[in-house]
Formats: structure tokens, C-alpha cells, sequence
């Protein structure tokens, strides 16, 4: 596993296919179904890649993060929301939400699909999943052992990572 912190422009892209971004994540050691939670991000995403709409929702429950995001890239695109011709975009089951390829090239995967439509039914299984893909993919190329948790001094109910 290479635990050197990747460049700008080594990180996913949503031009990427599936083989890239699988093969970039899991040099750092990220696995597709950790891949398929750290998706889960995009439940509360929105898009700026399309010119002809801004902020664009990329599943029906924008600001929300739960699994419906999962369910919307499975169903079968009927329209463009923006400009038909925006690289890393393909068509949308719904009139205003974008959709990115790479998030449809993933969810139909033999790799990670079993994992993505796991999801659909399994909110509290898919945020666990996001949490701990989130804390790996953030140490990346960090000694933990060596950080300083500062959870208290953050106002709240709060939870130590370590």
C-alpha cells in the first residue's frame, strides 16, 4: 500500500472509469466497498460540472445523507437535467438531479454492486460504513498514533476517534 498522499490531479474524477478509481483508492488502501460508502457522500453533493445548471442535486433528498441517492442511480435515466453533451455526466431518472457517470458506472459493477444495492436497505449499515471509510481514507498517509484528539474543545455532543 503506498501511503504518500495523492496529487490534485491523481484523485478521483468523474471522467474516470471504474478501473482507475478502483486501482487509485486501493493503492492507498481503500476497497471498492469502501469505495461504494465513501459515495454515500454524494447523498448531500451537488454538481457544478454542467454549464447549464448550477448546484444541481445529485439525488432527490439534497441536504439529507441517507441511502436514496443509492436507489436514484439505479433507475433508468430519461432526460438530461443540464447540456446532453457534459463529459462525466449521463441521462437522470429525474427532471432537475444530475447524475455522474462514474457514480452509474460503479453502482452497476461486478465488484461493488452487491455493496451499493446493500445500501439501499441498510441506512444504519451504510453510515457506519461512510464513517469508518471516511476516518480511513482521512488518515491516509498519517501516523494516528502520533495526533492529538482535540474532540473536546469542539462545542457539542461529541465522539473520540480513537
Amino acid at each position: 500500500t503506498n501511503s504518500s498522499p495523492a496529487s490534485v490531479s491523481y484523485s478521483h474524477a468523474t471522467l474516470d472509469d471504474v478501473d482507475t478509481i478502483l486501482t487509485r483508492f486501493s493503492e492507498v488502501g481503500i476497497s471498492s466497498d469502501e469505495v461504494v460508502a465513501l459515495l454515500a457522500s454524494h447523498s448531500i453533493a451537488a454538481a457544478n460540472f454542467d454549464t447549464a445548471i448550477t448546484e444541481a442535486p445529485i439525488d432527490s433528498t439534497p441536504g439529507r445523507f441517507d441511502s436514496q441517492f443509492y436507489v436514484e442511480v439505479l433507475l433508468n435515466g430519461t432526460l438530461w437535467p443540464g447540456n446532453a453533451d457534459t463529459a462525466g455526466e449521463v441521462e437522470s431518472p429525474l427532471a432537475g438531479e444530475l447524475r455522474i457517470e462514474s457514480d452509474y458506472l460503479i453502482a452497476r459493477d461486478s465488484r461493488t454492486a452487491c455493496t451499493w444495492q446493500n445500501f439501499i436497505d441498510d441506512q444504519s449499515g451504510m453510515a457506519s460504513a461512510f464513517a469508518a471509510a471516511m476516518l480511513k481514507m482521512s488518515l491516509i498517509a498519517q501516523d494516528q498514533s502520533s495526533m492529538t484528539d482535540c474532540s473536546e474543545v469542539i462545542p457539542g455532543k461529541h465522539h473520540s476517534i480513537r
